[in-house]
This record gives C-alpha cells, structure tokens and sequence, in this order.
C-alpha cells in the first residue's frame, strides 16, 4: 500500500504529463491521487500546496473525509 507522499509525488508527476500534453487522463489520474492521499494521511505537502488543481482535489476529499466521519458518528450515536 502506497504512503499519502507517494500518492501525492504520483499526483505531481501525472500532473507533469497531462502538462507535457500525453492526454487529459493524466489530469484526472492526479487529481484522483491528490483525493485519495487524503485517506492515508491529513496533511498535504507541496507536491499538493503548490498545485491549485491537485490542492483542489485535496480539499474535496478532505471534505469528503469529515463528512464521511461525522455521518459515521451520527450513525453510532442511534439507539434502536
């Protein structure tokens, strides 16, 4: 299982190719790595920071992330 700073150094360097103009599915492959980091750990580095589409993506998933978290609470917390 890959660490969140392997995802995100993968995010980067798929940004790299989408930049380098391999196609579009390099844009999506990082950001879906810069959402999926999120689940391995909480802060973003600057592999993320520096990226405005990646940060984005990072922020969606930590938004994500808390919900998920806070629905699983208020899930826990009905008696039956």
């Amino acid at each position: 299982m890959l660490s969140a700073f392997d995802l995100q150094l993968l995010a980067r360097t798929e940004l790299a190719r989408f930049r380098c103009a391999l196609g579009d599915e390099h844009l999506l492959d990082a950001q879906a790595l810069a959402y999926e980091s999120v689940h391995r750990g909480d802060r973003a580095t600057d592999f993320i920071r520096r990226e405005p589409m990646l940060k984005s993506a990072f922020e969606v998933g930590q938004n994500d992330r808390l919900t998920d978290r806070l629905a699983d609470q208020a899930a826990s917390s009905i008696t039956f």
